[in-house]
């Protein structure tokens, strides 16, 4: 009889929490237990005085108690007590499972070392901050082994991680030494998210050097960026051609991150902005998460499906609304056809932001129809909304508010029934969650790609039952799902060798980018010629297509391939500029190479048509 999987997965998830709360309350149970076993033991020692069998004082009955835990004062002739009959079992167990606790506590560094000799595709989370807490805790919920470099000694947050069987090592981990006892060469994923971000570039620099010659699943490096300008700007390095295949890079923000959650748990196209031609917008703080939610959401605007041409309205409420608007639109030079931004400089503590004005239009209707406050503080977030509440109460307006916990004061508001459409977003644990973190660019153009193959194959009849090659992503082997990502990782080195480059997406036309037939025809062949060293590496063979026998008739030289084979080969490479722009990259042209016969210098993608 088969248990079903939401039943195994639900008594694993219980199990687990089982442990962490022995884990969080154990020392509590055994003093519980120290206490309990001693007042049994005084207990019987008293009534073994009463019936006249000893004359001991009851100064004498606590020390005879004392010796129970020592094996050194059970052994009274005659007849003994319950109470006495159970402590002088009880004691000497409970004594010697706190000695072992207390060891372990003691050596615990030289426990986890040996520990660590046995560990294999674990995940390696350097800086103990509160991203790197959240990360810990979220990957050991999904059953991962964690190990955390922590710099830091008096960090509170140590205790509380190997409570949980978290192993946590104490030192640098811009150091290669203590990468390499944390076991970086054997680990599936490596995390960085200190401080500094200089820190969490070396990190990376390290573990590409320790992972030199690696074969198998490489190993995916998650680099945080603070800033989330310098993360897009890094973000087409993590295709770059001197990545080995022993190593995967990638960038992520969680203000980036947050941004697309919110939008995504809070849309602002809700059911009661429907009677209205166009949603507006009100952003109360444009800081990072503030601009990334605007970019956002003037993306999904653009590519929402039906009629084009009205623009989303945005209304941006800060001390410098109008500097950071200006920064904005430089940055993205199509983002002013896609929405109207309006600057309203004030402070939230002005009368003006008390009468609310901005939430009006000309002709004084209620215009907004969805508000998100982004402040870092969670009392100014909470004043802001609840201010704006009194104005858009009764209306069909939900006000989205930045938190840094999911708990405190905004839980009491949004529990009451005043506080009905606030709802609280608590930016760190929502962005903090290994399926966002992992979700990198890398992840985006695999799941993309494999989308292109369901595709086609489903145009010529295929379906999961025929091609187990056609399910689901997430139901796909982890082999096929690491070769789609080996095609992406490749992405970067076959537009190289074609004169092209990758950067940050900044024009939303560059998914229109189309290649011409020459440069695709390059590209196709090198991309074949990876595929077929993939495959043969992998114990592939030529043969009929079958999946589980691994044998593939493509497994030949590009000269050799079919003209249908080919155009396969050349499919996904024809959609690549809508895929890279899923994943916040556009195409450009190099410097001195050529485009059709034309000499170019450094186009953007809209100039090579």
């Amino acid at each position: 009889m088969r248990v079903p999987m939401k039943l195994t997965g639900m008594s694993r998830s219980w199990g687990r929490q089982a442990l962490r709360v022995w884990r969080s309350l154990r020392w509590l149970v055994i003093a519980g237990l120290w206490c309990f076993t001693a007042t049994l033991g005084y207990v019987g020692f008293t009534q073994i005085a009463a019936a006249g069998r000893s004359h001991s004082s009851p100064w004498d009955h606590l020390y005879l108690t004392l010796q129970l835990f020592t094996l050194s004062s059970g052994a009274v002739m005659g007849p003994k007590p319950l109470a006495l009959e159970i402590a002088r079992f009880l004691a000497p167990l409970v004594a010697a499972y706190t000695a072992v606790q207390a060891l372990a506590l003691l050596f615990v560094e030289q426990f986890q070392a040996i520990q660590l000799h046995f560990v294999r595709h674990h995940v390696v989370i350097c800086g103990l901050g509160r991203r790197g807490l959240l990360l810990a805790h979220a990957f050991r919920e999904r059953g991962e082994r964690v190990v955390v470099i922590e710099r830091d000694a008096s960090n509170d947050s140590i205790r509380r991680c190997r409570a949980e069987g978290i192993i946590v090592l104490v030192g640098d981990a811009t150091d290669a030494e203590m990468l390499r006892r944390a076991g970086v060469s054997r680990a599936k994923y490596l995390i960085a998210v200190c401080a500094r971000e200089g820190d969490n570039a070396e990190i990376a620099a390290q573990a590409r050097a320790a992972v030199v010659g690696r074969s198998g699943t490489p190993l995916t490096c998650l680099v945080h960026i603070v800033l989330p300008d310098l993360c897009a700007l890094l973000r087409n390095l993590a295709f770059d051609a001197a990545n080995h295949r022993g190593f995967r890079l990638e960038f992520f923000n969680t203000f980036d991150i947050g941004a697309r959650m919110m939008l995504e748990l809070h849309p602002f196209d809700a059911p009661g902005a429907a009677g209205n031609s166009a949603p507006h917008l009100l952003i109360v703080g444009f800081g990072s998460l503030g601009q990334n939610l605007a970019v956002r959401a003037a993306w999904l605007w653009r590519h929402r499906p039906g009629p084009q041409g009205e623009r989303l309205t945005i209304t941006v409420l800060d001390r410098e609304a109008q500097r950071k608007i200006d920064l904005l639109n430089l940055r993205y030079r199509k983002l002013a056809q896609a929405c109207q931004l309006i600057p309203y400089p004030m402070d939230t503590h002005s009368p003006e932001f008390q009468q609310a004005e901005f939430l009006r239009d000309a002709a004084g209707r209620p215009s907004v129809t969805a508000i998100y406050i982004c402040f870092d503080g969670d009392a100014q977030a909470l004043a802001a909304a609840l201010t704006l509440w009194q104005h858009v109460r009764g209306r069909d307006v939900s006000i989205v508010m930045r938190t840094a916990s999911a708990g405190g004061l905004t839980t009491l508001l949004c529990a009451n029934e005043d506080g009905a459409g606030v709802h609280p977003f608590p930016l760190l644990e929502r962005s903090c969650r290994p399926e966002q973190v992992i979700g990198g660019a890398h992840e985006v153009m695999a799941r993309a790609l494999h989308a292109l193959y369901q595709q086609e194959q489903a145009e010529k009849g295929e379906t999961a039952a025929t091609n187990p090659s056609m399910r689901p992503w997430d139901d796909l082997p982890a082999e096929l799902q690491e070769s789609n990502r080996a095609q992406a990782d490749a992405i970067g080195l076959t537009l190289q060798t074609a004169g092209y480059g990758l950067a940050p997406l900044t024009d939303w036309e560059a998914e229109t980018f189309e290649f011409p037939q020459s440069d695709l025809d390059r590209m196709a062949e090198q991309e074949h010629a990876r595929f077929l060293a993939e495959r043969l590496s992998a114990g592939w063979k030529l043969g009929a297509k079958d999946t589980a026998r691994k044998t593939n008739p493509d497994l030949v030289p590009w000269a050799q391939l079919s003209a249908q084979a080919r155009a396969k080969t050349e499919r996904p490479l024809r959609e690549l500029p809508r895929v890279l722009a899923e994943a916040g990259l556009e195409i450009y042209r190099l410097e001195g190479k050529s485009c059709e016969g034309r000499p170019a210098g450094i186009e953007k993608s809209e100039g090579v048509r």
